[in-house]
């Protein structure tokens, strides 16, 4: 979980899949109207193609990658952090069964 300041937009790649689902419907819809005789199922999965495709083919913003990389270094040191308090407390109890 992103302890960045998080903000109402969605990812890059989430957004421009959604947006290039709305024009593909709305392209699909015109079509239609035009005289084209296409089902509803047929305009359903090439919209969802379109969205799928358009999905794999955005790279993800830098911004993205970075709060990744940066919530991956916080929860690596924090276990490390965890890790070594643990190992210093067993040190402590260890030392104060000799005395």
């Amino acid at each position: 979980m992103s302890t960045t300041k998080q903000s109402w937009l969605p990812d890059r790649k989430v957004l421009a899949s959604g947006v290039s689902g709305v024009l593909a419907w709305l392209l699909g819809l015109a079509l239609i109207q035009m005289g084209v005789d296409m089902p509803a199922e047929a305009l359903g999965g090439i919209v969802a193609g379109v969205m799928a495709l358009v999905a794999y083919a955005v790279p993800p913003s830098v911004r993205d990658v970075i709060e990744r990389v940066d919530d991956t270094l916080k929860e690596a040191f924090a276990e490390e952090v965890q890790a070594k308090k643990a190992s210093a407390d067993a040190l402590v109890k260890a030392a104060g069964n000799v005395s």
